[in-house]
Protein backbone atom coordinates (compact mmCIF):
# COMPACT_ATOMS: atom_id res chain seq x y z
CA UNK A 1 0.00 0.00 0.00
CA UNK A 2 1.35 3.44 -0.92
CA UNK A 3 0.23 7.05 -0.55
CA UNK A 4 0.83 9.96 -2.90
CA UNK A 5 -0.21 13.60 -2.75
CA UNK A 6 -1.94 15.05 -5.82
CA UNK A 7 -0.74 18.65 -6.15
CA UNK A 8 -1.16 19.64 -9.81
CA UNK A 9 -3.93 19.69 -12.35
CA UNK A 10 -1.87 17.40 -14.56
CA UNK A 11 -1.58 14.81 -11.78
CA UNK A 12 -5.32 15.11 -11.18
CA UNK A 13 -6.02 14.47 -14.85
CA UNK A 14 -3.77 11.40 -14.72
CA UNK A 15 -5.72 10.16 -11.69
CA UNK A 16 -9.12 10.61 -13.37
CA UNK A 17 -9.64 7.03 -14.68
CA UNK A 18 -8.71 5.52 -11.30
CA UNK A 19 -10.94 8.05 -9.49
CA UNK A 20 -13.91 7.13 -11.66
CA UNK A 21 -13.26 3.42 -11.14
CA UNK A 22 -13.09 3.89 -7.36
CA UNK A 23 -16.34 5.91 -7.41
CA UNK A 24 -18.06 3.02 -9.17
CA UNK A 25 -17.24 0.56 -6.38
CA UNK A 26 -16.88 2.68 -3.22
CA UNK A 27 -19.80 2.64 -0.78
CA UNK A 28 -18.88 6.18 0.31
CA UNK A 29 -19.18 7.58 -3.23
CA UNK A 30 -21.77 10.33 -3.64
CA UNK A 31 -22.49 13.33 -5.81
CA UNK A 32 -20.12 15.65 -3.96
CA UNK A 33 -16.98 13.53 -4.14
CA UNK A 34 -17.57 12.76 -7.81
CA UNK A 35 -14.67 13.82 -10.03
CA UNK A 36 -16.87 15.92 -12.32
CA UNK A 37 -18.40 17.85 -9.42
CA UNK A 38 -15.10 18.61 -7.70
CA UNK A 39 -13.32 19.44 -10.96
CA UNK A 40 -16.02 21.99 -11.74
CA UNK A 41 -15.80 23.36 -8.18
CA UNK A 42 -12.04 23.82 -8.40
CA UNK A 43 -12.28 25.53 -11.79
CA UNK A 44 -14.87 28.02 -10.48
CA UNK A 45 -13.92 28.73 -6.88
CA UNK A 46 -10.19 28.08 -6.37
CA UNK A 47 -8.17 31.25 -5.84
CA UNK A 48 -4.86 31.80 -7.68
CA UNK A 49 -2.78 30.98 -4.58
CA UNK A 50 -4.81 27.91 -3.55
CA UNK A 51 -2.99 24.60 -4.03
CA UNK A 52 -4.39 21.14 -4.61
CA UNK A 53 -3.29 18.71 -1.91
CA UNK A 54 -5.28 15.46 -2.26
CA UNK A 55 -4.25 12.22 -0.58
CA UNK A 56 -4.42 9.14 -2.82
CA UNK A 57 -4.04 5.68 -1.28
CA UNK A 58 -3.10 2.91 -3.71
CA UNK A 59 -3.36 -0.83 -3.20
CA UNK A 60 -1.46 -2.69 -5.89
CA UNK A 61 -2.24 -1.07 -9.22
CA UNK A 62 -5.59 0.39 -8.12
CA UNK A 63 -6.76 3.44 -6.20
CA UNK A 64 -8.14 2.35 -2.81
CA UNK A 65 -8.97 5.68 -1.14
CA UNK A 66 -8.96 9.39 -1.85
CA UNK A 67 -9.30 12.45 0.37
CA UNK A 68 -10.09 15.59 -1.73
CA UNK A 69 -8.31 18.39 0.13
CA UNK A 70 -6.35 21.52 -0.69
CA UNK A 71 -4.19 24.20 0.92
CA UNK A 72 -5.97 27.58 0.80
CA UNK A 73 -3.96 30.68 0.05
CA UNK A 74 -2.01 31.72 3.17
CA UNK A 75 -3.48 34.65 5.05
CA UNK A 76 -0.12 36.07 6.15
CA UNK A 77 2.92 35.01 8.10
CA UNK A 78 1.08 34.70 11.40
CA UNK A 79 -1.98 32.99 9.96
CA UNK A 80 -2.36 29.25 10.59
CA UNK A 81 -1.64 26.96 7.67
CA UNK A 82 -4.88 25.22 6.81
CA UNK A 83 -5.55 21.94 5.05
CA UNK A 84 -9.21 21.78 4.10
CA UNK A 85 -11.67 19.78 2.06
CA UNK A 86 -13.02 21.33 -1.13
CA UNK A 87 -16.20 22.84 0.24
CA UNK A 88 -18.65 25.71 0.10
CA UNK A 89 -22.42 26.15 -0.14
CA UNK A 90 -22.50 24.23 -3.42
CA UNK A 91 -21.29 20.99 -1.87
CA UNK A 92 -23.86 19.33 0.35
CA UNK A 93 -21.21 17.31 2.19
CA UNK A 94 -17.63 16.12 2.02
CA UNK A 95 -16.29 12.63 2.55
CA UNK A 96 -13.37 10.39 1.69
CA UNK A 97 -13.75 7.87 -1.11
CA UNK A 98 -13.05 4.48 0.47
CA UNK A 99 -12.81 1.04 -1.08
CA UNK A 100 -12.91 -0.46 2.44
CA UNK A 101 -13.81 1.21 5.79
CA UNK A 102 -10.36 0.48 7.20
CA UNK A 103 -8.77 2.62 4.52
CA UNK A 104 -9.97 5.71 6.40
CA UNK A 105 -7.33 5.16 9.08
CA UNK A 106 -4.62 4.82 6.44
CA UNK A 107 -5.67 8.17 4.98
CA UNK A 108 -5.47 9.83 8.40
CA UNK A 109 -2.01 8.35 8.91
CA UNK A 110 -1.00 9.96 5.62
CA UNK A 111 -2.41 13.30 6.74
CA UNK A 112 -0.45 13.02 10.00
CA UNK A 113 2.77 12.07 8.19
CA UNK A 114 2.34 15.25 6.12
CA UNK A 115 1.90 17.45 9.22
CA UNK A 116 4.84 19.77 8.47
CA UNK A 117 2.68 21.39 5.80
CA UNK A 118 -0.33 22.31 7.94
CA UNK A 119 -1.33 23.51 11.43
CA UNK A 120 -5.03 22.64 11.35
CA UNK A 121 -7.02 20.41 9.01
CA UNK A 122 -10.65 21.43 8.52
CA UNK A 123 -12.89 18.67 7.17
CA UNK A 124 -16.26 20.28 6.48
CA UNK A 125 -19.70 18.74 6.77
CA UNK A 126 -18.73 15.06 7.04
CA UNK A 127 -21.73 12.68 7.44
CA UNK A 128 -21.70 11.20 10.92
CA UNK A 129 -22.65 7.76 9.57
CA UNK A 130 -19.58 7.67 7.33
CA UNK A 131 -16.66 5.29 8.02
CA UNK A 132 -14.40 8.31 7.58
CA UNK A 133 -16.19 10.13 10.41
CA UNK A 134 -15.84 7.05 12.60
CA UNK A 135 -12.10 7.09 11.92
CA UNK A 136 -11.99 10.79 12.79
CA UNK A 137 -13.54 9.94 16.16
CA UNK A 138 -10.61 7.58 16.78
CA UNK A 139 -7.69 9.42 15.19
CA UNK A 140 -4.33 7.76 14.89
CA UNK A 141 -1.53 8.43 17.35
CA UNK A 142 -0.25 11.97 17.03
CA UNK A 143 -3.59 13.47 15.95
CA UNK A 144 -6.42 14.92 17.99
CA UNK A 145 -9.84 15.93 16.69
CA UNK A 146 -12.52 18.40 17.65
CA UNK A 147 -15.87 18.36 15.91
CA UNK A 148 -18.84 20.68 15.66
CA UNK A 149 -22.18 19.41 14.43
CA UNK A 150 -23.34 21.94 11.90
CA UNK A 151 -26.29 20.57 9.93
CA UNK A 152 -28.79 17.72 9.87
CA UNK A 153 -30.13 17.16 6.37
CA UNK A 154 -33.52 15.48 5.78
CA UNK A 155 -33.72 12.49 3.49
CA UNK A 156 -36.40 10.04 2.39
CA UNK A 157 -35.94 6.31 1.90
CA UNK A 158 -37.90 5.35 -1.21
CA UNK A 159 -39.49 2.06 -0.20
CA UNK A 160 -41.38 -0.50 -2.24
CA UNK A 161 -44.80 0.99 -1.55
CA UNK A 162 -44.45 3.60 -4.26
CA UNK A 163 -45.22 7.29 -4.45
CA UNK A 164 -48.96 7.14 -3.82
CA UNK A 165 -48.51 5.04 -0.68
CA UNK A 166 -45.92 7.48 0.67
CA UNK A 167 -47.95 10.55 -0.32
CA UNK A 168 -51.16 9.24 1.27
CA UNK A 169 -49.38 8.23 4.47
CA UNK A 170 -47.43 11.45 4.80
CA UNK A 171 -50.08 14.10 4.07
CA UNK A 172 -53.65 14.52 5.23
CA UNK A 173 -56.61 14.23 2.88
CA UNK A 174 -57.11 17.97 3.19
CA UNK A 175 -53.53 18.69 2.17
CA UNK A 176 -53.71 16.29 -0.77
CA UNK A 177 -56.94 17.91 -1.93
CA UNK A 178 -55.24 21.30 -1.72
CA UNK A 179 -52.36 20.01 -3.87
CA UNK A 180 -54.77 18.72 -6.51
CA UNK A 181 -56.65 22.01 -6.52
CA UNK A 182 -53.47 24.03 -7.01
CA UNK A 183 -52.29 21.76 -9.80
CA UNK A 184 -55.66 22.19 -11.56
CA UNK A 185 -55.39 25.94 -11.02
CA UNK A 186 -51.95 25.97 -12.65
CA UNK A 187 -53.15 23.79 -15.53
CA UNK A 188 -56.09 26.13 -16.16
CA UNK A 189 -53.51 28.86 -16.69
CA UNK A 190 -51.83 26.67 -19.30
CA UNK A 191 -49.07 25.29 -17.08
CA UNK A 192 -47.32 22.02 -17.92
CA UNK A 193 -45.36 19.97 -15.36
CA UNK A 194 -42.49 17.92 -16.82
CA UNK A 195 -39.40 15.94 -15.81
CA UNK A 196 -36.57 16.57 -18.26
CA UNK A 197 -33.56 14.28 -18.77
CA UNK A 198 -32.55 14.96 -22.38
CA UNK A 199 -29.24 16.89 -22.22
CA UNK A 200 -30.22 19.66 -24.63
CA UNK A 201 -33.57 20.27 -22.96
CA UNK A 202 -31.99 20.10 -19.51
CA UNK A 203 -29.38 22.72 -20.37
CA UNK A 204 -31.97 25.04 -21.94
CA UNK A 205 -34.28 24.63 -18.94
CA UNK A 206 -31.44 25.33 -16.55
CA UNK A 207 -30.63 28.59 -18.34
CA UNK A 208 -34.28 29.59 -17.96
CA UNK A 209 -34.11 28.51 -14.32
CA UNK A 210 -31.28 30.95 -13.67
CA UNK A 211 -33.63 33.77 -14.62
CA UNK A 212 -36.58 32.35 -12.67
CA UNK A 213 -34.58 31.94 -9.46
CA UNK A 214 -33.41 35.55 -9.66
CA UNK A 215 -37.03 36.78 -9.72
CA UNK A 216 -37.54 35.77 -6.09
CA UNK A 217 -35.94 36.67 -2.78
CA UNK A 218 -32.58 35.19 -3.78
CA UNK A 219 -32.32 37.72 -6.57
CA UNK A 220 -33.18 40.54 -4.18
CA UNK A 221 -30.51 39.35 -1.73
CA UNK A 222 -27.93 38.71 -4.47
CA UNK A 223 -27.74 35.03 -3.50
CA UNK A 224 -29.22 33.63 -6.72
CA UNK A 225 -27.00 31.46 -8.92
CA UNK A 226 -26.66 34.20 -11.55
CA UNK A 227 -25.75 36.86 -8.96
CA UNK A 228 -22.07 35.85 -8.95
CA UNK A 229 -20.20 35.00 -12.17
CA UNK A 230 -18.19 32.20 -10.57
CA UNK A 231 -21.33 30.57 -9.19
CA UNK A 232 -23.15 30.73 -12.52
CA UNK A 233 -20.07 29.31 -14.26
CA UNK A 234 -19.83 26.48 -11.75
CA UNK A 235 -23.49 25.53 -12.04
CA UNK A 236 -23.42 25.65 -15.85
CA UNK A 237 -20.37 23.40 -15.77
CA UNK A 238 -21.86 20.75 -13.47
CA UNK A 239 -25.20 20.75 -15.30
CA UNK A 240 -23.41 20.27 -18.62
CA UNK A 241 -21.15 17.51 -17.25
CA UNK A 242 -23.90 15.56 -15.50
CA UNK A 243 -26.47 16.08 -18.26
CA UNK A 244 -24.01 14.46 -20.67
CA UNK A 245 -23.93 11.46 -18.30
CA UNK A 246 -27.74 11.34 -18.16
CA UNK A 247 -27.81 12.17 -14.45
CA UNK A 248 -29.70 15.49 -14.33
CA UNK A 249 -33.38 15.45 -13.39
CA UNK A 250 -34.87 18.87 -14.18
CA UNK A 251 -38.50 19.32 -13.16
CA UNK A 252 -40.13 22.33 -14.80
CA UNK A 253 -43.47 24.08 -14.64
CA UNK A 254 -44.00 26.07 -17.83
CA UNK A 255 -46.84 28.23 -19.14
CA UNK A 256 -47.07 29.84 -22.58
CA UNK A 257 -43.56 28.56 -23.36
CA UNK A 258 -42.20 30.35 -20.29
CA UNK A 259 -40.75 28.61 -17.27
CA UNK A 260 -42.42 29.63 -14.01
CA UNK A 261 -40.84 27.08 -11.64
CA UNK A 262 -38.08 24.49 -11.61
CA UNK A 263 -36.31 21.95 -9.44
CA UNK A 264 -32.78 20.88 -10.31
CA UNK A 265 -31.88 17.39 -9.12
CA UNK A 266 -29.09 14.92 -9.78
CA UNK A 267 -29.57 11.13 -9.83
CA UNK A 268 -26.32 9.58 -8.63
CA UNK A 269 -25.76 6.00 -7.46
CA UNK A 270 -29.39 5.35 -6.57
CA UNK A 271 -30.02 8.70 -4.86
CA UNK A 272 -31.82 11.81 -6.09
CA UNK A 273 -30.10 14.94 -4.77
CA UNK A 274 -32.41 17.97 -4.56
CA UNK A 275 -30.00 20.79 -5.34
CA UNK A 276 -31.81 23.95 -6.45
CA UNK A 277 -35.34 25.22 -6.88
CA UNK A 278 -37.05 28.49 -7.73
CA UNK A 279 -40.30 29.97 -8.99
CA UNK A 280 -41.82 33.15 -10.35
CA UNK A 281 -43.45 35.02 -7.41
CA UNK A 282 -46.39 35.91 -9.67
CA UNK A 283 -47.37 32.22 -9.55
CA UNK A 284 -47.11 31.88 -5.79
CA UNK A 285 -50.85 31.24 -5.39
CA UNK A 286 -50.45 27.86 -7.11
CA UNK A 287 -47.61 26.74 -4.77
CA UNK A 288 -45.29 26.09 -7.71
CA UNK A 289 -42.37 25.14 -5.48
CA UNK A 290 -44.40 22.37 -3.88
CA UNK A 291 -45.70 21.16 -7.24
CA UNK A 292 -42.21 20.68 -8.68
CA UNK A 293 -40.98 19.08 -5.44
CA UNK A 294 -43.78 16.50 -5.36
CA UNK A 295 -43.25 15.77 -9.05
CA UNK A 296 -39.54 15.26 -8.40
CA UNK A 297 -40.23 12.80 -5.57
CA UNK A 298 -42.79 10.96 -7.69
CA UNK A 299 -40.28 10.65 -10.54
CA UNK A 300 -37.62 9.32 -8.15
CA UNK A 301 -40.03 6.60 -6.97
CA UNK A 302 -40.92 5.71 -10.56
CA UNK A 303 -37.25 5.54 -11.57
CA UNK A 304 -36.58 3.01 -8.83
CA UNK A 305 -34.11 5.13 -6.87
CA UNK A 306 -33.47 4.15 -3.26
CA UNK A 307 -33.17 7.55 -1.57
CA UNK A 308 -34.22 11.17 -1.97
CA UNK A 309 -31.73 13.54 -0.34
CA UNK A 310 -33.08 17.02 0.40
CA UNK A 311 -29.61 18.32 1.35
CA UNK A 312 -29.00 21.43 3.39
CA UNK A 313 -30.83 22.59 6.48
CA UNK A 314 -33.90 20.83 7.94
CA UNK A 315 -36.37 23.39 6.59
CA UNK A 316 -40.01 22.80 7.55
CA UNK A 317 -41.12 21.98 3.98
CA UNK A 318 -38.46 19.25 3.81
CA UNK A 319 -39.40 17.81 7.20
CA UNK A 320 -43.02 17.66 6.06
CA UNK A 321 -41.85 15.16 3.45
CA UNK A 322 -39.57 13.22 5.80
CA UNK A 323 -38.62 13.75 9.46
CA UNK A 324 -35.53 11.55 9.07
CA UNK A 325 -32.29 13.52 9.11
CA UNK A 326 -28.61 12.79 8.53
CA UNK A 327 -26.32 14.70 10.92
CA UNK A 328 -23.09 16.21 9.62
CA UNK A 329 -20.12 17.64 11.48
CA UNK A 330 -17.12 19.75 10.66
CA UNK A 331 -14.06 18.14 12.19
CA UNK A 332 -10.82 19.93 12.99
CA UNK A 333 -7.63 17.88 13.18
CA UNK A 334 -4.55 18.93 15.13
CA UNK A 335 -1.10 17.42 15.61
CA UNK A 336 1.48 17.77 18.39
CA UNK A 337 3.30 20.76 16.94
CA UNK A 338 3.25 23.86 19.15
CA UNK A 339 1.14 26.06 16.87
CA UNK A 340 -1.31 23.23 16.20
CA UNK A 341 -1.73 22.51 19.93
CA UNK A 342 -2.39 26.20 20.61
CA UNK A 343 -5.02 26.33 17.88
CA UNK A 344 -6.67 23.24 19.35
CA UNK A 345 -7.00 24.86 22.77
CA UNK A 346 -8.41 28.03 21.22
CA UNK A 347 -11.04 25.98 19.36
CA UNK A 348 -12.00 23.96 22.44
CA UNK A 349 -12.50 27.18 24.39
CA UNK A 350 -14.10 29.34 21.71
CA UNK A 351 -16.94 27.04 20.61
CA UNK A 352 -18.53 26.53 24.07
CA UNK A 353 -18.01 30.23 24.88
CA UNK A 354 -19.75 31.30 21.67
CA UNK A 355 -22.71 29.12 22.54
CA UNK A 356 -22.96 30.58 26.03
CA UNK A 357 -22.96 34.05 24.48
CA UNK A 358 -25.69 33.01 22.05
CA UNK A 359 -23.42 33.35 19.04
CA UNK A 360 -22.93 29.72 18.19
CA UNK A 361 -26.09 29.18 16.17
CA UNK A 362 -27.46 25.65 16.05
CA UNK A 363 -24.02 23.99 16.12
CA UNK A 364 -23.46 21.43 18.86
CA UNK A 365 -20.07 20.06 19.91
CA UNK A 366 -19.59 16.50 18.74
CA UNK A 367 -17.73 14.28 21.16
CA UNK A 368 -14.79 13.36 19.00
CA UNK A 369 -12.10 14.87 21.20
CA UNK A 370 -9.47 12.30 22.22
Amino acid sequence: MSVSVIETREALDDLAPAWRALSDRAATAHLFNDLDWLSAWWAAFAQPQDRLHMYALRRGDGLAALLPTYLPAPGGRAAPRRLTTLFNHYLGRTDALLEAPGDAHALLEAVHADRRGWDVAELSQVPEDSPFFEALCQPSAGLSAYGVRNISSPYLELGEGGYEAWYSARFSGKKRQQDRRRLRQAEKQGALLEVLTDPERVIAAFEAGLEVEALGWKGAQASAMKSRPETAAFMRNVVRRFAARGLVRMVTLTAADRQVAFLLGFAHKGCLYFHKTGFDPEWEATSPGRLVLLKSIEAAFEEGLQRYDFLGAPDPYKLQCSPTVRPHATVFLYHHGLRSRLLREVKRTAVPLARRLGRGGPALPVRVDR
